[in-house]
């Protein structure tokens, strides 16, 4: 003789209203340690790519610091030692000075080339 599961009940007399949702994290905790390494992985690979970039910024200043920076202020010292290694007439004085200005002027524009560059960088990191 078969004997009957006394879990077993008649299927039938279920509606779907007495079917409630069940929580597969309970059921199976491996499955929330996989999603929350996922999602670890993802702010990891996030977090590189910003590195990256903040990188990539800051060889970018270095790179126009050592070019940009470094010409203008070799003239300058240049400028500064023919100044006053020798007697000069007003038109060397004046040529002189043309050339003080227009390094003056460079290392104005990099100035504000690299403000900008760094707002930039700063802005896109906080994007």
């Amino acid at each position: 003789m078969i004997k009957k599961n006394p879990l077993a009940r008649n299927l039938s007399s279920i509606t779907l209203s007495a079917i409630r949702p069940v929580n597969i994290h309970f059921l199976h905790p491996g499955i929330r340690e996989q999603h929350s390494s996922e999602l670890i992985m993802a702010d990891l690979m996030d977090a590189k790519a910003e590195l990256s970039d903040y990188i990539r910024g800051v060889q970018q200043i270095m790179f126009q610091a050592t070019h940009k920076v470094r010409q203008p202020i070799a003239n300058l010292l240049g400028l500064s030692n023919l100044l006053d290694q020798q007697y000069h007439t007003q038109a060397e004085l004046k040529k002189i000075t043309g050339y003080i200005t227009q390094s003056i002027s460079i290392l104005d524009i990099f100035t504000r080339d690299l403000i900008l560059f760094i707002s930039n960088l700063a802005n896109s990191k906080k994007e």
